[in-house]
């Protein structure tokens, strides 16, 4: 597992903390701060990066470490709540929905950890330690994969009345997904077909520009490339493999 940037890294590393953190204790508290210090010394090595990639991986780090109280509050609530959000469609629709509303609170990828690292800390907090079952939690409770899970069971057209496509129509010009090539990807699954696991893979792949859909699709990749220790090129070649028909845009 590679250091911040890497989403186990940082869910494991966050997961510590809040673990600390609801723990409590004059103990458990001089850890909490000792562990923020660190992350803190770790983006201060690296303030005078000419290319800054590593200190802005770190100081997202540290301001999910130090910041976003009401936000980690409403994920915690979230995930409290989830078992219900697969009762039926319209929980599903409304959990999708409260999630592309805390993403735009915190951003998409900090939602990402926000959801994968408080998990690992409910993990940590009962004494499982194993490091591939907080990976697998981790990969589990991503947001991608609960947009995934969730869109499970509906119709492109539920969905769209949710995240409708935006209204693009020249995506030939510079070979990328418009209104158009998104509709005749969604036809090809049905308007109205209840989608399954792997067609709702294919939907977020290649049948929305919503700009929350589109995030679902570049963060599994990520999740995948994290996971495996993959480049982008890995990662192309895994998708093609599994489905022969995607099309990765330019």
């Amino acid at each position: 597992m590679q250091g911040y940037g890497n989403i186990f890294y940082d869910a494991i590393l966050l997961g510590n903390l809040w673990k600390h953190r609801a723990t409590g204790g004059e103990l458990e508290q001089k850890r909490e701060i000792n562990l923020i210090e660190k992350i803190k010394t770790d983006r201060d090595i690296h303030k005078d990066d000419i290319i800054p990639f590593t200190y802005n991986e770190i100081n997202n780090v540290y301001k999910l470490a130090t910041g976003f109280t009401n936000e980690w509050n409403k994920v915690f609530n979230f995930l409290g709540k989830l078992n219900y959000a697969y009762d039926d469609k319209d929980s599903k629709l409304k959990a999708l929905a409260k999630l592309y509303y805390l993403s735009k609170k915190v951003g998409y990828r900090n939602l990402n950890v926000m959801l994968s690292s408080s998990m690992v800390y409910c993990n940590i907090f009962s004494n499982e330690l194993d490091v591939e079952k907080l990976k697998i939690t981790t990969f589990n409770y991503s947001l991608p994969n609960l947009v995934i899970n969730l869109l499970e069971g509906l119709t492109p057209n539920e969905v769209y009345g949710l995240f409708p496509i935006d209204k693009e129509y020249d995506g030939y010009k510079l070979e990328t997904k418009d209104y158009y090539s998104c509709i005749k990807a969604a036809k090809e699954i049905g308007l109205n077909k209840h989608m399954d696991h792997e067609e709702t893979k294919d939907f977020v792949m290649e049948c929305d520009t919503h700009i929350f859909i589109f995030n679902t699709g570049v963060a599994i990749m990520s999740l995948v490339s994290d996971f495996n220790g993959w480049d982008i090129y890995d990662i192309i070649k895994m998708f093609k493999d599994e489905n022969p028909k995607l099309h990765i845009v330019k």
